[in-house]
């Protein structure tokens, strides 16, 4: 607020939009109330700071305020009617019209897409610019695919490049390191004595060359290197032997007339071989006019464009499969019989709309899950989760946590209730099967629950007697004598009261032996054992050993020996000199009260004091109760000592003896000088109510 002259005050407000239009009113109000002239202006924010203040131009007294104002002083945008008349092309800005002008606001729009994937994704920056994303790497590096990006998907494909010649005698081929498209020959079987072709279905023939060149005085002949020779025969013309009148026509007689050294001339027969040394074109044979007539030719060709057919001079007809590996993983790579070599481009959609799909060599097709998407279009495309609640968001599955304590349960009540726990299924206790009996097979099955099947224990031997015990499992018991037996010895009982035997047919008895055989058992200490009339081993009489005792502190027991029958006694001592007590079987007594005896198992030679029985003292030693002393009396000087002449002695001190007065002066007079202590002597008897001392001509004194 400012004061502009007595009476008026001017209120300005500035307005900010979107960092690019400042806004100014002013108002002037009278001293009266009233209002001045108001003024109003929009500029430029980048001039906003050269705004200026001035008086209107009424002149009033009241004087208004003029409107502040850019460096224009007026609206900048464009007039308009409509906000459709203000856009200026760029999706980063809001195009609005407004007081009759347009206005293009920075509008943080999230995309500015140009609707092409490929070269990244675009977005608005602060300043209304549409800022260019990053573009898809599409070069796989191989140059022998076109690498190709679909705008509408971003999906990248890297086509194999076409490199057959449509020369069906060629092998097609790019190389992934250079890119260079070879066409390689089929025909050429490096021998140079075939005339190698290749018609047009791709049929590879390599017929033999004839060497011959009509020449009487060469011989012909060809290499498969180094192709035809024609070597002069030596003598031609005249002959000393056959080999000089050989002109390399197999079908020529090559004799010389040794008579007249000329070679004879004529044909052999029709029929005559006259094989070039290939098997190839077939067997030759002589026409009878010295023709070298060939033969049938092999086949070669077997039809299937993925063999490369030959025939060898030796080995005949051959036929090696074609190599159709192009060697770039993003095709598929095959041979047809028919159609020869196929190198397929490799399908890279997978139809999952949340993967990028592409191929590359090495490496072939890869599909890249695309972040956070499902390709869903509604709930019921997300997988269910028990413990969350699902929906789809943008083609992405959102799942949100059911309450804790919900149910998951998978229907299976043997491995418990399973419960919701921030989201995640938590698992339940299992059931417990087992009953803790071994004869029974415990098991859960879902939807049927525990169940505890009886195990078979019956082995199906009619020699044993099976049962099943609930601790240790099956038993199979031996019936003894069930089985065939040889010696007697195969018919042991174990029983003492019986005769075993080994009967008529291999079948065992076991007969009683005679009523009071005896059967002991070596333990003398449960009588003598003898057998009944059944052949039950009975017991004897066991003997009766006396019963424990107890004496003072000592515990007294017998115990039967097996071996004789004779009853031993044996003694324990109770520990810290306690007594005993009475009871099946007597006990040592473990407590006993301070100052007495009665617990102790030497009553009159110990004393009780913290539960352990004492030694009494002897004279002379420190005490505090008599029951401590041997003597009886604890007393001078708080220690044990001895009653003389029916009078109190204090303990063995230096004494002297003194002339014994009366008893009647004991009251009246002081005692000795050299008997300090006399005096309280007296005391001392008085209060034990000692018996009147008999009359004495000495008595005794401490000096010490």
């Amino acid at each position: 607020m400012r004061l502009l002259r007595p009476g008026v005050l001017l209120t300005l407000s500035v307005v900010v939009v979107a960092g690019c239009t400042l806004d100014t009113t002013g108002t002037g109000i009278a001293s009266d109330g009233s209002s001045t002239q108001a003024g109003s202006s929009q500029g430029n924010a980048g001039n906003a700071g050269s705004t200026s203040a001035g008086m209107t131009s009424a002149g009033s007294a009241q004087g208004g305020v003029a409107g502040a104002s850019g460096s224009a002083g007026s609206p900048t945008g464009k007039p308009c009617a409509s906000d459709a008349e203000c856009d200026d092309g760029t999706p980063c800005t809001q195009d609005v019209c407004a007081a009759g002008h347009c206005e293009n606001k920075s509008y943080l729009n999230p995309s500015c897409s140009d609707g092409d994937a490929c070269n990244g994704a675009e977005t608005c920056a602060v300043d209304g610019a549409c800022l260019k994303g990053a573009p898809i790497a599409t070069d796989d590096g191989n140059p022998c695919t076109d690498d190709v990006c679909d705008p509408g998907t971003g999906v990248v494909q890297h086509k194999p490049k076409s490199v057959d010649d449509g020369d069906p005698c060629t092998v097609d081929a790019c190389d992934p390191a250079t890119g260079k498209i070879t066409h390689g020959s089929t025909v050429d079987d490096g021998n140079a004595c075939t005339k190698d072709s290749c018609d047009a279905s791709g049929s590879v023939v390599h017929a033999p060359i004839n060497p011959t060149d009509g020449d009487p005085c060469t011989t012909d002949s060809c290499d498969p290197k180094d192709g035809v020779k024609h070597t002069p025969i030596t003598g031609c013309g005249g002959c000393s032997a056959d080999k000089d009148c050989d002109d390399g026509n197999p079908c020529h007689l090559h004799k010389c007339d040794g008579a007249t050294g000329a070679c004879l001339t004529g044909n052999l027969a029709a029929g005559t071989s006259c094989d070039d040394a290939t098997v190839c074109n077939g067997e030759e044979k002589c026409d009878g006019a010295g023709v070298c007539v060939s033969g049938t030719k092999l086949q070669v060709d077997d039809n299937n464009k993925c063999t490369v057919d030959k025939c060898d001079p030796v080995a005949g007809v051959t036929h090696t499969a074609v190599t159709f590996d192009d060697a770039n993983d993003c095709t598929i790579d095959s041979c047809d019989p028919v159609a020869g070599v196929k190198n397929v481009p490799a399908v890279l959609d997978d139809g999952n709309v949340c993967t990028i799909d592409a191929c590359a060599t090495p490496g072939g097709v890869t599909h890249t899950p695309i972040d956070n998407c499902s390709g869903c279009t509604g709930s019921a495309d997300c997988p269910d989760k028990p413990c969350n609640f699902k929906s789809c968001d943008n083609k992405a599955c959102v799942y949100s946590a059911r309450p804790d304590g919900f149910s998951c349960s998978d229907n299976d009540q043997c491995n418990g209730v399973e419960l919701c726990a921030a989201g995640a299924c938590v698992a339940g206790t299992p059931i417990v099967t087992d009953d803790n009996d071994a004869c029974t097979v415990d098991s859960c099955a879902s939807g049927v629950g525990v169940t505890h099947t009886p195990v078979a224990f019956d082995d199906n031997d009619p020699c044993t007697t099976d049962s099943c015990d609930a601790v240790t499992g099956p038993k199979h018991i031996l019936i003894v004598g069930c089985k065939p037996c040889v010696t007697p010895g195969d018919c042991d009982d174990s029983n003492p009261c019986t005769d075993d035997g080994c009967g008529a047919g291999g079948a065992c008895t076991h007969n009683p032996k005679p009523a009071g055989t005896s059967c002991a058992d070596n333990n003398k200490c449960n009588g003598d054992e003898t057998c009944s009339a059944a052949g039950v081993c009975g017991g004897g009489t066991p003997v009766a050993c006396a019963p424990a005792g107890c004496s003072g502190g000592t515990i007294t027991t017998e115990t039967c020996q097996p071996a004789t029958g004779a009853c031993t006694a044996a003694t324990s001592v109770c520990p810290v000199a306690l007594a005993c007590t009475l009871g099946n079987p007597p006990t040592c007594l473990t407590t006993c009260e301070d100052y007495t005896n009665t617990s102790c198992a030497d009553q009159a030679n110990t004393y009780c004091w913290s539960n352990v029985c004492h030694q009494k003292l002897a004279n002379g030693t420190g005490c505090k109760k008599d029951i401590q002393c041997k003597s009886g009396k604890c007393g001078w000087g708080d220690k044990c000592g001895l009653a003389v002449d029916g009078a109190w002695q204090p303990p063995s001190r230096s004494c002297q003896a003194a002339p014994l007065k009366p008893r009647r002066h004991l009251v009246r007079r002081r005692p000795p000088p050299r008997c300090p202590r006399q005096r309280a002597h007296r005391r001392r008897r008085r209060s034990m109510a000692l018996p009147p001392r008999a009359a004495a001509t000495t008595k005794t004194c401490c000096t010490a």
